[in-house]
């Protein structure tokens, strides 16, 4: 049995260099520029070196070589195996059988995982009936606004007239695009890949933007936009929507799987049922003159909300109390 692990380093593939306690107790293996096969394999091959002397690992679970480190935890005996916590964005399981095909891998991998730390409390039900994982190895984390000093440093682009969405992960901009022709009189910047090469109303520049023209962008917008798509398994678009929110914007969001967990409609945020008739009605009252001074309270408290409940520093430091929870349960029954 072991005592508490407040003090207990291990290794991890987050790159989380800029949170003194993280980066005391964790050593970070990073996946960064592992291009080729053979860095790729180095990459898992360092993990599982290191994994040896800490016995307590944290995995990004975006990243496919961490699920595969998972399956290799899983064929070590439980006396060798560490405590192993895979964080972030969960999976969104397909239909048919690339879905059940997706299941088996999962189950190969869970075999060499003690706990999960998804992004919303609301999915735990779904993404333990989809997995045929218990949803007593699920813990809560918390997101943050990923918008830095160093990237808001520049003065703040003149407001434009436009309204920004942007991310590509799970979004429906097809339901936004209905609603963007019922609105000639606006202009949208939507930073993303997904309609590349589909026609678009003349009000509408899409593309995929670099990071600093992404943060360009929505800094300059008039409101922003999160059209996520209806029917996941998972929580998403939550790094977009709070770094609108940081920024005091009017931040209009589909009401899906874990939004609620981080804004309340009509205080902070605008949430909409994804229909494009919820996006007209919801554009159309934040642009309107007579709402302005409703939207700038909104905004305030936005922004308030942010930077008091979703920093980097709250975080990592619930990151830290859910590893320290997961290594002395571990140990106690191992």
């Amino acid at each position: 049995m072991m005592g508490r692990s407040s003090q207990l380093s291990f290794i991890t593939t987050l790159d989380y260099p800029d949170h003194a306690e993280f980066s005391r107790r964790g050593q970070i293996v990073s996946p960064t520029n592992r291009n080729t096969i053979i860095d790729k394999l180095r990459f898992v091959a360092e993990v599982l070196e290191g994994a040896k002397s800490t016995r307590a690992v944290i995995l990004d679970s975006t990243n496919k070589l961490d699920v595969l480190i998972s399956i290799c935890f899983g064929l070590w005996s439980k006396a060798r195996r560490p405590a192993v916590l895979m964080v972030a964005d969960m999976w969104h399981k397909d239909k048919g059988i690339s879905g059940e095909f997706q299941k088996a891998i999962l189950r190969l991998a869970d075999r060499g995982i003690f706990r999960y730390a998804p992004l919303s409390r609301e999915e735990n039900l779904l993404f333990s009936s989809a997995w045929g994982i218990p949803q007593d190895k699920l813990r809560f984390l918390p997101y943050f606004y990923t918008f830095t000093e160093k990237d808001l440093s520049a003065p703040s682009p003149p407001e434009e007239n436009f309204i920004f969405a942007g991310g590509n992960a799970h979004r429906d901009y097809i339901s936004l695009i209905e609603a963007i022709e019922h609105l000639p009189e606006y202009q949208f910047v939507i930073a993303s890949y997904l309609l590349d090469g589909k026609k678009l109303p003349p009000n509408v520049k899409a593309g995929q933007l670099s990071r600093e023209e992404f943060i360009k962008s929505m800094r300059a917008s008039r409101a922003v936009v999160v059209p996520i798509r209806k029917g996941l398994v998972r929580s998403t678009g939550h790094q977009t929507y709070l770094n609108g929110m940081l920024l005091g914007k009017p931040t209009i969001i589909t009401d899906t799987l874990g939004v609620n967990e981080y804004t309340c409609n009509g205080e902070n945020a605008i949430l909409v049922d994804g229909s494009p008739e919820s996006y007209v009605r919801a554009i159309q009252w934040v642009m309107d003159p007579e709402n302005s001074t409703q939207v700038a309270e909104m905004c305030k408290t936005a922004q308030e909300t942010v930077l008091r409940e979703f920093s980097f520093d709250r975080h990592c430091n619930r990151l830290l109390e859910i590893l320290d929870e997961a290594v002395d349960e571990y140990y106690m029954n191992t």
